[in-house]
């Protein structure tokens, strides 16, 4: 499925060796705003950690993110339906 970016999402490369050409502590855009990133919802074991979606960034790789930070950073299709709803009827 897909969601929309409402806000860039930021990550520290915390890899000794480096990370998409990135040194040790920097940080790198993972996500950018307004854009749409498919996305898979996790079972089994880290599901009772706490992560509840894997977000695939455009390099391929995939993100784990809470409930939290889901809704803080994305909207679902649902949450797209109703606002696109909400502009053409102004409610």
């Amino acid at each position: 499925m897909k969601v929309l970016c409402k806000r860039t999402y930021f990550l520290e490369n915390s890899n000794i060796y480096g990370e998409f050409n990135k040194a040790y502590g920097e940080k790198y855009v993972a996500y950018c705003k307004n854009k749409y990133y498919e996305y898979e919802e996790a079972d089994g074991y880290p599901k009772t950690l706490g992560i509840k979606y894997y977000i695939m960034s455009e390099d391929g790789s995939s993100h784990p993110l809470t409930d939290k930070d889901f809704h803080r950073y994305f909207y679902d299709i649902e949450q797209i339906r109703d606002i696109k709803l909400n502009e053409i009827f102004k409610w």
